[in-house]
């Protein structure tokens, strides 16, 4: 009887101890909250061009807006700066829709302005010192600066058609950005 005794005491410790302990969940939420981006457009805006002529027009953040050849008067009257703000320090992705040909606006004149785009069409970088190069016909990948804007600056070049008259010649462009990133 004793060793029944003894072996059930055993038996009983064992259980005591193998005993599950007991667990609670606790459940973990975050919420995390993005800027909206947001895009205030410049304006491109070339004056003096000639009938026939065609003209390179770099993106100049310098505010000189050269132009070739600079005849009687052919200048880039506005490069304004598009400046894009989200979140500090994250990547966006840039894409242009680009006219390749604008139209009088006036009703008078024929004709009609072709617009190319190169290299040295499109810069990006702080206010004022748009730096980094590239052609807006293909997309780019940029990270904002650590107070959430990117400056860009937009031109072309544009060529004047033989049968284009006195008139304003006008047609948009469209900037499309979207986060990609941290």
């Amino acid at each position: 009887m004793f060793v029944v005794f003894v072996a059930m005491l055993v038996l009983g410790l064992n259980t005591a101890i193998a005993q599950p302990v007991p667990t609670g969940m606790i459940h973990i939420t975050a919420a995390v909250t993005t800027n909206p981006l947001t895009v205030t457009p410049g304006t491109l805006d070339f004056a003096g061009l000639s009938v026939g002529k065609c003209y390179k027009a770099p993106a100049d953040p310098s505010g000189a807006s050269p132009i070739v050849p600079s005849d009687a008067g052919a200048v880039t009257a506005a490069l304004g700066e598009t400046n894009i703000l989200g979140d500090p320090g994250t990547s966006v992705s840039m894409q242009f829709v680009l006219p390749t040909r604008i139209y009088p606006t006036g009703g008078v004149a024929g004709g009609y302005i072709d617009l190319t785009y190169d290299n040295l069409s499109a810069a990006w970088g702080a206010t004022a010192a748009e730096s980094n190069y590239f052609n807006p016909e293909n997309p780019l990948t940029v990270e904002l600066d650590g107070t959430g804007n990117v400056f860009v600056m937009l031109s072309a070049n544009p060529c004047v058609s033989l049968t284009a008259g006195a008139d304003t010649y006008e047609g948009d462009a469209v900037i499309v950005v979207q986060y990609v990133g941290s």
